[in-house]
């Protein structure tokens, strides 16, 4: 499905496909040959801080609270590194429990609204690229 976006011309290119296809080895091979300053998303990654972060709040079940955590969440991408409050959660982040949290979460509508709201707020000169989930 085509989602619309802002009209700032900054292009994206999104890597879709079935987990486990290269997808994110794709983006990272890609990401080294655009020119610098491309940003690199991993929007699954995006999924699992909010789950992580929805376990610490015990609001896993409460779409409307991880909707709007969503959307207030700050974070910074390095890489395929991601920075909450200056802390990598990279490794807690990829566990299989906070997987299988992510996917629990992704089931929400408002959930996977808010997330691709803040996916299209990462959109910005010189481009994105962007693979995972939405």
């Amino acid at each position: 499905m085509a989602l619309p976006l802002p009209d700032d011309g900054a292009p994206v290119i999104a890597i879709d496909g079935e987990a486990r296809t290269g997808k994110g080895t794709a983006r990272q091979l890609l990401i080294k040959r655009l020119p610098p300053g491309w940003l690199s998303l991993d929007s699954g990654v995006l999924y699992r801080l909010l789950a992580l972060l929805g376990r610490t709040r015990n609001i896993l079940d409460d779409p409307s609270a991880l909707a709007t955590l969503a959307q207030t969440m700050e974070f910074t991408m390095d890489g395929d590194d991601v920075i909450y409050r200056g802390i990598n959660q990279i490794a807690q982040v990829r566990g299989s429990e906070v997987g299988a949290l992510a996917s629990r979460i992704a089931q929400f509508q408002t959930v996977r609204d808010a997330l691709r709201d803040k996916q299209l707020s990462m959109r910005r000169f010189p481009g994105l690229v962007t693979d995972g989930r939405d």
